[in-house]
C-alpha cells in the first residue's frame, strides 16, 4: 500500500501570493509615497528571486538601471526612498545614523529630506 504524499504546492503558492500582496505591492505603494515626498523620479521596483526575497531592482520605462540614466542628486533620491520605505515597513524602530544625506541635492530636495528624517 502506497503512502499518500503530501502535497505543499498550494501552500506554496498561498505563500507566494501573500508576500506578493502584502509585502511586495505594499513595500512598492510605500516606495512611490516617499519617492513623491522627495521629489524622487518615478523609478518602477522589480522584486527577483524567491519570493521572500529582498532583492530590488529599479528602472524606468524600457530601460534597465537607473544609474545611466539619471544624475547623482536623483540616484541619491531614489535610494533614500528605498530606505525610508524599507524603515517604514520595521516594526521595531532603532535610531538610524546619517552620514551627510543631502549631498549633492539642491535646496529644496534637502529641505525635503531634512523634514523628512525628522519624522
Amino acid at each position: 500500500m502506497q503512502a499518500n504524499k503530501l502535497n505543499t504546492k498550494p501552500t506554496t503558492d498561498l505563500g507566494k501570493k501573500a508576500w506578493r500582496e502584502l509585502v511586495s505591492d505594499s513595500f512598492k505603494a510605500q516606495f512611490q509615497k516617499e519617492a513623491a515626498d522627495l521629489d524622487a523620479p518615478g523609478v518602477n521596483l522589480e522584486f527577483r528571486g524567491e519570493y521572500g526575497s529582498q532583492m530590488r531592482a529599479k528602472n524606468m520605462e524600457g530601460l534597465d538601471g537607473i544609474d545611466q540614466f539619471l544624475s547623482e542628486g536623483e540616484q541619491k533620491a531614489v535610494a533614500l526612498s528605498d530606505f525610508f520605505a524599507e524603515l517604514s515597513m520595521q516594526t521595531e524602530h532603532a535610531p538610524v545614523i546619517f552620514d551627510d544625506p543631502a549631498t549633492s541635492f539642491d535646496h529644496d530636495r534637502k529641505e525635503r529630506i531634512a523634514k523628512r528624517i525628522v519624522q
